[in-house]
Order: structure tokens, then sequence, then C-alpha cells
């Protein structure tokens, strides 16, 4: 009854032992790359905008 199941495929499954893996690795390393791009460019914009309120209040 087992038998169909632990037979080989032709090599496509035990693919998959690899290909899952790496598109799930991929994904995490998008997903994070993206998420620093978002929180550097946040800080970047608190930055400017610590430095033009401050900026203002030496002129006034």
């Amino acid at each position: 009854m087992m038998d169909w199941t632990l037979a080989h495929q032709g090599g496509w499954d035990e693919a998959l032992y690899i290909a899952i893996p790496a598109l799930a690795l991929l994904y995490a390393l998008r997903r994070a790359e993206k998420r620093a791009r978002a929180r550097a460019q946040g800080r970047q914009a608190d930055q400017e905008t610590e430095e033009t309120s401050s900026g203002e209040s030496r002129t006034s």
C-alpha cells in the first residue's frame, strides 16, 4: 500500500526538498529587506523633520 508513495518520481519530488526551502528563504529575505528599507526611510524622514524643526527654532 505504501509502495507508490515511496517510489521514485523521476526527480521532481527530490527537487522540492531544495526548491521549497529556497523559495521560503528568498521570500523571507525580500520581506526583511523591504522592512529594513522602510525603517531606514522612516528614520531618515524623522531626522529631516528634526533638523527642520530645530533649524526653525534657532532662527526665531
